[in-house]
């Protein structure tokens, strides 16, 4: 019996656009530092503070987005391809649910904190390098939480559901790899 590689292939075409949108970001932070984004990415990440929600949403993009995907490609092709187990039915609708959720999820939580980081970190630098000099509390009452319920609302949301697709995910994998 033959079993096709089909969720290895979606997570591990996952993982190449995650790695492609990683690229574009990074090229467009780097190639903006020297041309348009005032204040430069760089100040706002050696500022610290508010800036860190950048640093970490960028770190977490990489290792989340582009390194999970590849990481769970490898369990599916475990399963498909070691086990020769098929994901049908159940199994199947809960992969596809591990994929879709994980996907949102990673994107939702790790762009919101790099752009809220940026903006944040980028207002509490000084007036004189391009920053508004804002002090904490004003980030926090005019950038964190501007948007409705706030940024690290809508973060914690799209981890919850990253952390569903994950779940389902497992469920998927588990059934297929217990199953006599």
């Amino acid at each position: 019996m033959e079993v096709k590689s089909i969720w290895t292939h979606r997570f591990v075409t996952a993982a190449l656009i995650h790695g492609i949108l990683a690229t574009l970001i990074t090229l467009y932070v780097v190639i903006g530092q020297i041309t348009w984004l005032k204040p430069s990415v760089s100040r706002v990440i050696a500022l610290g503070s508010a800036g860190n929600w950048f640093t970490f949403g960028y770190l977490s993009y990489l290792l989340v987005g582009v390194l999970g995907s590849v990481a769970t490609a490898f369990f599916y092709n475990y399963v498909e391809n070691v086990m020769k187990r098929e994901f049908k039915g159940l199994t199947s609708m809960f992969a596809w649910l591990h994929i879709i959720l994980f996907n949102i999820g990673v994107i939702g939580s790790t762009w919101m904190m790099m752009y809220g980081g940026y903006k944040a970190g980028a207002a509490m630098l000084p007036v004189e390098v391009g920053g508004l000099g804002w002090n904490p509390g004003q980030v926090h009452q005019n950038i964190f939480y501007a948007i409705p319920y706030g940024y690290p609302l809508w973060i914690a949301a799209f981890v919850i559901i990253g952390g569903l697709g994950v779940l389902a995910g497992a469920l998927a994998i588990l059934s297929n790899y217990t199953r006599k």
